[in-house]
């Protein structure tokens, strides 16, 4: 019998009820958005005031008020990843970890499917609004400059990709 974890996030629009699965609560409507299946996902984050933050090894570095969005990729699952991004409580591990703890996750972007975690970063930056927003940041395990954009504005999931609100 599979293990069934609980997982909490306090907030009045997403309950975490198992690993496996997020009913999302939007506006008291219950619309359901699954989180099975592996592939690539994107963090829509909200920085509601300019700050120094540090980041692991990379150090301080200042943060605009505004944007930003990572890329990342859930080999193992959605669930697993999207879940431990949402969670507050937790050991500080990656560049991600760091911001999050100062910052909100405000939707989630789910490719599913065999996408290349670096042609997927680069291909939702190509939008004007979009700049790299840390040099390094999510990145010491590829090639690319960063996996983190820094947005103009509030961006919006290209057709295809299943959104999660938070």
């Amino acid at each position: 019998m599979p293990t069934r974890s609980r997982v909490t996030r306090h907030t009045s629009h997403v309950k975490v009820t198992r690993a496996t699965s997020y009913e999302l609560r939007n506006s008291g409507r219950g619309s359901g958005v699954s989180l099975q299946g592996k592939g690539i996902y994107h963090l829509v984050i909200k920085v509601t005031r300019p700050q120094r933050i540090k980041i692991g090894a990379l150090g301080y570095l200042a943060f605009a008020e505004g944007y930003y969005g990572y890329t990342g990729s859930a080999k193992a699952g959605f669930a697993g990843r999207v879940g431990r991004h949402l969670r507050k409580a937790k050991k500080t591990r990656w560049h991600i970890d760091y911001l999050l703890a100062h910052a909100s996750v405000i939707e989630v972007w789910l490719k599913s499917g065999r996408v290349a975690e670096c042609v997927a970063h680069r291909w939702l930056g190509r939008s004007g609004a979009a700049r790299e927003a840390v040099a390094r940041f999510g990145s010491s395990d590829c090639c690319c400059a960063s996996h983190l954009w820094r947005y103009a504005r509030r961006p919006v999931a290209p057709l295809g990709w299943r959104v999660l609100r938070v």
